[in-house]
């Protein structure tokens, strides 16, 4: 199905409103949003306000705390990709880019170790041997140097006491409506 809708919102805008009633007018009830927390909670608090009832999907953007404080009880619903550990408390640090950077540091030393060598080439080589031990759990390549086992999940954000999230076990389709799908990005 082509979206109705593919629109780039700037970043930090304070109002959303000519973009509400342009998803209101084309009938739009799930919006795919690539970019920012600050800018997703906003929109889907000025869409739950308009009294739509959109389904919000997106990157692990809408897992963090940012998203969550911001949105407050309009997250309620929002469904995002994000590693298959994501059922941790909200906020989870594992899914900071701090961690990220400290595996990925940590994987290129030890193939440089183990390659003796900093070429790039001979490096990815080594990467593609077997299976690497890393501060995310094991990690392997294929002969593209793709990871193995890409460890992505969708979540649904519902209100529990715990604050923990869902990891969905059939496609987000199943919770869209029959209408129409807008893909929103940020960046000016």
């Amino acid at each position: 199905m082509p979206p109705a809708l593919e629109d780039r919102i700037a970043p930090n805008q304070a109002d959303y409103s000519d973009l509400i009633r342009e998803l209101k007018a084309k009938g739009i009830d799930v919006v795919y949003y690539a970019g920012d927390a600050p800018e997703a909670a906003e929109i889907v608090k000025e869409a739950r306000a308009a009294g739509l009832s959109l389904q919000l999907l997106g990157s692990d953007a809408l897992y963090q705390r940012d998203f969550i404080t911001a949105a407050g009880p309009a997250a309620e619903g929002s469904m995002f990709t994000a590693e298959s550990d994501a059922s941790h408390s909200q906020g989870n640090e594992t899914h900071d880019a701090g961690i990220r950077t400290y595996a990925a540091v940590l994987l290129w030393a030890a193939a440089v170790q183990k390659a003796g060598t900093t070429d790039a080439s001979k490096l990815g080589d080594v990467l593609r041997t077997g299976s690497w031990t890393t501060a995310l759990g094991p990690l392997s390549f294929d002969a593209k140097g793709d990871p193995v086992k890409p460890d992505y999940s969708w979540y649904i954000r519902e209100e529990r006491a715990d604050q923990r999230v869902d990891q969905l076990t059939a496609s987000p389709a199943q919770f869209a409506g029959e209408g129409e799908l807008a893909l929103l990005s940020s960046g000016a």
